[in-house]
C-alpha cells in the first residue's frame, strides 16, 4: 500500500520526542463490537476515547522515544493494521491540540507553522473579567452531597422515574383541558413587572437542577469536584462539576446523571401545573405559572439543547457513543478551514466516513448556534442599564470577534514571510469568501418583507346597551352562546318606573271619568281642558311603557354573545348607555393591524392599484398562514395603541412610553406614530378563531430592503425602542 507523501514539517516532527502528561489515566473498556481505551485528563476534567492501535502508539511516547521510532514499533506489532506516518503525526497533533502531551523538542519551522501549540492557552485578565461569563467557584461540595444522598437518592430510582413520567402525563392532560386559561396566564410571564419573581423562580430551580445532578452522580459512585455560580450577563446560574460521571462504565448511568437536572425540573413543572389547575388564588396561580415556565421552556431550550455543552450534549454524546464530540467537532472544523485556506494536510485520528460526516455536521450546527447566542447576548447587553449596556456590547464585540481577527492577521503576516504561496492562497480564498458573504447580505432581498401585529375582532359587532336604568335581575344567556334574533337576553327591574306607570294609569282613568262627567253636564270648556289633559297623560303613559318594555333586553341580530363579565352582572345597577352584551357573527371577522407609516403608504398604493383586493399573508394561532384582503386603511397616524395587548408591557411587540397631559394624568403612547389597517378574513377561517386572538401580517413592499439593511433596521429600531422604554420608566 503506497504511503502518502510527507511535507518537510511532518518529517521534522517524526524526529521529535513527545511526552504524555503525568496526570493522564488510561482505562480499558469493552464495547459491543470492539475494545477501546478511555483517557481521563485530570488536569482539565475531560475524557477521550481511542482505539487499541492508537493506545499502543501513544503509550510509547515517553519523551525518550521519537515519534518515528514509536511508529516503527507499532507497525511491528500490528502489521497491516498499523497506521501510516502521516496518520501518526495526526495523532500527535490531536494530543497537542487537546493538551494531553507536550513536545520535548520542536523544530523551529514546526513551531511557527504547525497547527497546534505545545501548551495550554493562559487565562488572561480579560477572560477572568469577562462581563458575559463570570465564574465564581464555591469549592468541592462532596461532603454535603454525601449527607444529602440518603434523603434524596430514591428520586433517581427506576420506580420514582416511572411515577414522575406518569405525573408528566397527568400534567399534560390537565394543561390541555384548561388550555385557554393557561394560554392567557402564560402571556404575563415575560411582563417587565414579573422579571423579579421570574428570576427568583429560575434561580431556585437551577439550584435544585444542579443538586439533582450531584445526587445522581454520587448515587452511581462518582464525585462532585466543584460547585459555584456562573454569571451570564450578571444573571446568576448555579453549577456543579460532575464530569467524574464520564468514567462510569455504564452509558445509562452517565445518561441518567446528565438528564437528572432536566428530569427533576420537568417533574417540578408537572406538579406546579397540576396545582395550578386546582388553586383559586390568583397570587399562587401567578407564581405557579412562573415555575412552569422556568422549569419547562427554559430547561428544554437551554439544558436539553445538544448544541451547547449542557445536559443535552452529554446525553447525545453517550447515545452516539462519541465522547468529546464538541471538542472533536470544533477541531475538525479548524482542520477543514486549515485545509481549505492554508492547504494544510492534517487529518484527525482515524475514523470512518460516517463519523467524519457526523462530526462536521455537529460542528457546523454548534458553530451557528454559538453565533446566535453571541448575537443574542450582544443585543441583550446593548439595552441593559438604561443604555449603558451599549458599552458592554461593544466590549463583547472586541472580546469575541476582535481577538480572533487579530490572531488571524498575525498568522497571515508570519506565514507571508515563511510560505508566501500559502499566505496568498489564504488571502485570496478569505477575500472571496468575505465577498460572497457580503453579496448575500447586501444584495439579496429580505425574503420576509415587513410585519405588522394585529387583533382579531368582529366586523359588525352589535353592542346592546341599557336604554332605561335598572337592576339586572335575570340573565337568560351565557358568554359564547349562539342566539337568534329577538331572543330574550336579560331582564332589568326598575321599581320606581313601575310605580310611575301605575300612578299614570290611575291618573288616566281619573281623567277619563272627569271628562265623561263634564260631557253629561254639558260643560264644554271643561271637556276641552280635560281632553287635552287626558291626551298628555296618555302620551306620558306610552313613553313610560316603552321604557318599561326596554327593561326586557332582546337580541337585535342573530350571532354569538360576547361578554366575559356577563356572569358577574346579575344584581348590578345599569345606567342608561351601559354595555350589557355584544353579539357578533363568527363568520364575519376582521384583523385590525398596526402598521408603520412607511409600510402604510406602500400598502395604500397597492390597495388602490388592485381595487381593494390586495392579498395579504396572515398568520393566526391554531390556523397558521392564510390569506386576507385589505378592506380599508384608516386615515392618519396615531400614537394611541390599537389594543393594550399589543404593547410591550402586556407582552406585545409594540414599544410604548409614559406620556403626561396638562392635567398631570399619565397614559401609555407608542414611541412612533402608526396607522391602522383593516384586513378581511375568509369566513371559514374567521369562524374557527375567537375574537381577541393575536395575529400578524406580512407586507411585501416594492422597495424591499436587503438582508443586511432589514436586519440593521430591525435591530436598530428594537434597540432604540428598548432604550426609549428604559428612559420612560
Amino acid at each position: 500500500m503506497p504511503q502518502p507523501s510527507l511535507d518537510s514539517s511532518t518529517r521534522e516532527l517524526l524526529h521529535s520526542r513527545i511526552c504524555l502528561r503525568a496526570d493522564l489515566v488510561f482505562i480499558p473498556r469493552r464495547g459491543r463490537w470492539k475494545e477501546w481505551y478511555q483517557i481521563e485528563a485530570r488536569h482539565s476534567g475531560r475524557y477521550f476515547r481511542i482505539g487499541v492501535t492508537e493506545y499502543s502508539f501513544i503509550s510509547l511516547l515517553d519523551g525518550n522515544t521519537t515519534i518515528g521510532e514509536a511508529v516503527s514499533l507499532t507497525a511491528r506489532r500490528f502489521g497491516p493494521d498499523a497506521f501510516s506516518e502521516d496518520q501518526a503525526t495526526s495523532i500527535v497533533v490531536w494530543l497537542l491540540e487537546n493538551e494531553l502531551a507536550e513536545l520535548s523538542e520542536l523544530p523551529a519551522a514546526s513551531k511557527t507553522t504547525g497547527p497546534a501549540s505545545n501548551g495550554r492557552r493562559k487565562t488572561t485578565l480579560v477572560d477572568r473579567l469577562n462581563p458575559f461569563w463570570l465564574k465564581l467557584p464555591f469549592g468541592k461540595p462532596d461532603g454535603f452531597i454525601s449527607k444529602l444522598l440518603p434523603l434524596t437518592s430514591w428520586l433517581h430510582s427506576w420506580a420514582a422515574i416511572i411515577v414522575s413520567m406518569l405525573i408528566w402525563l397527568a400534567a399534560a392532560i390537565a394543561i390541555a383541558s384548561n388550555w385557554t386559561s393557561f394560554e392567557s396566564s402564560w402571556s404575563t410571564v415575560l411582563h417587565r413587572s414579573n422579571w423579579l419573581w421570574l428570576g427568583v423562580s429560575w434561580l431556585f430551580l437551577k439550584i435544585v437542577h444542579e443538586l439533582s445532578h450531584a445526587v445522581a452522580c454520587r448515587r452511581h459512585g462518582g464525585e462532585v469536584r466543584d460547585s459555584g455560580i456562573i454569571f451570564i450577563l450578571l444573571a446568576p446560574v448555579a453549577y456543579v462539576d460532575v464530569t467524574s460521571s464520564l468514567s462510569f462504565p455504564s452509558r445509562w448511568q452517565r445518561i441518567q446523571t446528565a438528564a437528572a437536572g432536566i428530569y427533576v425540573e420537568l417533574t417540578v413543572a408537572s406538579l406546579a401545573a397540576i396545582a395550578w389547575t386546582m388553586t383559586d388564588s390568583p397570587l399562587l396561580s401567578h407564581h405557579l405559572v412562573n415555575l412552569i415556565w422556568s422549569a419547562s421552556v427554559t430547561t428544554i431550550v437551554f439544558n436539553a439543547n445538544p448544541l451547547m455543552k449542557f445536559d443535552g450534549y452529554y446525553i447525545l454524546s453517550d447515545l452516539l457513543d462519541r465522547p468529546n464530540l464538541y471538542t472533536d467537532s470544533t477541531l475538525h472544523l479548524q482542520r477543514i478551514a486549515n485545509r481549505i485556506f492554508f492547504g494544510a494536510k492534517t487529518d484527525s485520528v482515524r475514523s470512518s466516513r460516517q463519523d467524519a460526516l457526523l462530526t462536521a455536521s455537529y460542528g457546523a450546527a454548534a458553530f451557528v448556534w454559538r453565533m446566535i447566542i453571541c448575537v443574542g447576548l450582544l443585543i441583550s447587553a446593548s439595552v441593559m442599564f438604561h443604555g449603558a449596556g451599549i458599552v458592554l456590547a461593544a466590549a463583547g464585540v472586541l472580546l469575541w470577534f476582535g481577538r480572533p481577527i487579530l490572531q488571524l492577521i498575525r498568522k497571515l503576516w508570519q506565514l507571508s514571510r515563511l510560505d508566501p504561496q500559502k499566505s496568498l492562497r489564504a488571502t485570496v480564498l478569505g477575500t472571496a469568501g468575505a465577498a460572497a458573504l457580503g453579496a448575500f447580505l447586501f444584495l439579496t432581498p429580505w425574503p420576509a418583507g415587513a410585519t405588522a401585529p394585529g387583533i382579531l375582532d368582529h366586523q359588525d359587532l352589535a353592542v346592546v346597551r341599557a336604554e332605561t336604568p335598572g337592576f339586572v335581575r335575570r340573565i337568560h344567556v351565557a358568554d359564547g352562546e349562539q342566539v337568534a334574533e329577538g331572543q330574550l337576553l336579560i331582564e332589568l327591574e326598575n321599581e320606581e318606573l313601575a310605580n310611575e306607570v301605575a300612578d299614570i294609569r290611575v291618573a288616566v282613568q281619573q281623567s277619563d271619568i272627569r271628562r265623561r262627567q263634564f260631557i253629561r253636564n254639558y260643560e264644554t270648556a271643561s271637556v276641552q281642558v280635560e281632553t287635552e289633559n287626558h291626551a298628555s297623560l296618555q302620551k306620558r303613559l306610552t313613553e313610560k311603557l316603552q321604557q318599561a318594555d326596554s327593561l326586557t333586553v332582546r337580541a337585535p341580530v342573530a350571532g354569538r354573545v360576547m361578554s366575559r363579565s356577563l356572569v358577574w352582572a346579575e344584581g348590578t345597577y345599569a345606567q342608561p348607555g351601559t354595555e350589557l352584551v355584544a353579539i357578533g357573527d363568527d363568520s364575519r371577522k376582521e384583523l385590525r393591524v398596526s402598521i408603520s407609516q412607511d409600510d402604510a403608504r406602500w400598502l395604500e398604493t397597492a390597495t388602490k392599484q388592485f381595487d381593494g383586493k390586495t392579498p395579504i399573508d396572515v398568520r393566526l394561532r391554531s390556523v397558521g398562514i392564510t390569506k386576507g384582503t385589505v378592506r380599508r386603511i384608516l386615515p392618519g397616524a396615531t400614537r394611541t395603541p390599537l389594543h393594550e395587548s399589543l404593547t410591550a408591557p402586556a407582552g406585545g411587540p409594540l414599544t410604548v412610553k409614559a406620556n403626561s397631559d396638562s392635567d398631570g394624568r399619565s397614559e401609555l403612547v407608542l414611541t412612533e406614530p402608526r396607522v391602522t389597517a383593516v384586513i378581511d378574513l375568509p369566513s371559514d377561517v374567521a369562524a374557527r378563531i375567537p375574537a381577541g386572538s393575536f395575529g400578524h401580517v406580512w407586507l411585501k413592499t416594492e422597495s424591499t430592503p436587503t438582508i443586511a439593511e432589514a436586519a440593521t433596521r430591525i435591530a436598530t429600531r428594537w434597540i432604540e425602542d428598548q432604550l426609549e422604554t428604559a428612559r420612560a420608566e
